[in-house]
């Protein structure tokens, strides 16, 4: 009976394994991935590897063997570092998706321009260093934050987006460190990919600042904000 069990034990196991991490494989005659074709005919090769509520899905151009383009989801959702083959196919551009709070860091709302945290003492906002005089000027007459009115004069709406009618709000959340310098940008929720690639350049581009003070000491902030695309 033992014997039997054992038998049984290693029939089972290996499925176990496949039930963890599935691999499938399709082949496609464009880079759309609309027409699916036989191996021998394709021109494109689409790998995808789920494990639980993980699935990554990777394209391969087949005659080169290059990878065009990485993409991770989890529960459903953008996750994780996408790579992405830009428009003139000479590098490749990457997205972070995912919302997280850093240890150590203070949730600020942008908009508001205050703490959202339970602390005491006085708060001193972070203020960009170097840019031009205008974008303290507009943030002073709207009393908004100079962060802000940065992010919306250097959003460069990308002219294929524009062309397929793709608008709306790409939902981000980057840090400040004690120092001033912006890490960590992350796309929570995105629009497109189109539109999330230059969100996310975008941010990473942000100026050094002084950094947030309480109690006239340095401090760490992670902020969430919005990056808007709208059509005239």
């Amino acid at each position: 009976m033992k014997k039997r069990l054992i038998a049984l034990l290693f029939l089972v196991f290996p499925f176990c394994l496949l039930a963890q991490e599935i691999t499938t494989i399709k082949y496609f005659g464009d880079i759309d991935l609309k027409y699916e074709r036989k191996e021998k005919k394709a021109s494109f090769k689409l790998v995808s590897t789920r494990r639980e509520n993980d699935l990554t899905k990777q394209l391969f151009e087949i005659s080169s063997g290059k990878s065009v383009w990485l993409k991770s989801y989890r529960n459903n959702k953008p996750y994780g570092t996408w790579y992405l083959l830009n428009a003139e196919n000479s590098k490749t551009d990457s997205v972070v998706y995912g919302e997280f709070k850093p240890e150590g860091y203070y949730l600020y709302d942008l908009k508001n321009q205050k703490l959202l945290e339970n602390v005491e003492g006085e708060f001193t906002a972070p203020k960009l260093i170097g840019v031009d005089e205008n974008i303290y000027s507009i943030a002073k007459q709207h009393k908004s934050s100079d962060i802000a009115v940065w992010i919306s004069l250097n959003v460069n709406y990308p002219v294929a987006a524009q062309i397929d009618g793709i608008q709306g709000d790409v939902q981000t959340q980057f840090t400040i460190d004690e120092e001033g310098e912006v890490g960590d940008v992350r796309i929570i929720n995105g629009v497109n990919e189109i539109l999330d690639v230059e969100s996310y350049q975008l941010l990473n581009s942000l100026p050094k600042m002084q950094p947030a003070k309480l109690n006239g000491n340095p401090i760490r902030l992670y902020i969430s904000s919005p990056v808007r695309f709208l059509l005239q």
